[in-house]
């Protein structure tokens, strides 16, 4: 791998926000994905987290504000669980009530590879642009190229070690990964009983005495209403923010 291609592994790109209103999960996976573009994986949300952090923004009560202003937003980490303690079978389905058919069941269901069937406390995650959604009715089948499968993970949520690929909270503590929070690479997980969907993420910021930064808490979120509408974040092709001087631009819209 040649230093070029080095760099731009380990650029930090620069975001765009696709709606200020927010959109229904699958909404954002059609809008985000639109023209070739890639919405921003739960990794690359953590990254550029971690670079405001290192630019000491996020003790400015100003800049802290607008950062607020970006969340909660989809992820393109698309991911599927079983309630704890349930092994996978050969599908994942999450079922929620339609906001527009009083008596319907809007289904997500994400086939599960042969090679993962029968695991217990297991994620499986596929990161956009490696899956797409085919739509029957009121039934959304994820149909994803590339299968990653994460164990260790917790049956309730808390604070938690992530794991370096995805960032998936995880039961092991020697997947530590710096980290834009004070708790020394720990993430704080919320998640419900089975999911198939897009990970979210939440930002706070806890009440502070009066001579302390404001410090933010940031909560990866495993369980939302796929037809919540959320705001949705995508890469800006061939950007870095390592570049960019005034971090006001880290996300754009």
């Amino acid at each position: 791998m040649t230093a070029t291609q080095v760099a731009i592994k380990n650029a930090v790109p620069q975001l765009a926000m696709v709606s200020k209103k927010g959109i229904p999960m699958l909404e954002s996976i059609m809008k985000g994905g639109a023209e070739g573009r890639t919405i921003a994986s739960n990794k690359t949300v953590d990254r550029v987290l971690h670079t405001l952090a290192q630019s000491g923004l996020l003790s400015n009560m100003e800049y802290a504000n607008r950062i607020h202003g970006w969340f909660p937003c989809w992820t393109g980490t698309m991911v599927a669980c079983e309630n704890s303690g349930k092994p996978l079978g050969d599908m994942v389905v999450y079922e929620e009530g339609s906001m527009t058919h009083s008596k319907a069941k809007v289904r997500w269901i994400f086939p599960v590879p042969k090679e993962h069937r029968g695991k217990e406390d297991v994620i499986l995650v596929a990161e956009h642009p490696d899956y797409k959604i085919e739509v029957d009715g009121f039934d959304h089948v994820v149909m994803a190229r590339n299968v990653d499968l994460v164990e260790m993970f917790p049956s309730t949520s808390g604070l938690y070690a992530a794991e370096p690929v995805h960032g998936i909270p995880i039961l092991d503590r020697s997947h530590y990964f710096a980290d834009h929070n004070s708790n020394n690479g720990m993430r704080r997980l919320w998640r419900g009983r089975e999911w198939v969907g897009l990970i979210m993420r939440q930002i706070s910021y806890p009440a502070r005495g009066p001579d302390e930064d404001y410090k933010m808490v940031s909560t990866v979120t495993i369980g939302w209403r796929v037809s919540s509408n959320i705001r949705t974040l995508v890469e800006v092709p061939g950007t870095d923010i390592s570049r960019i001087q005034n971090p006001a631009e880290l996300i754009l819209g």
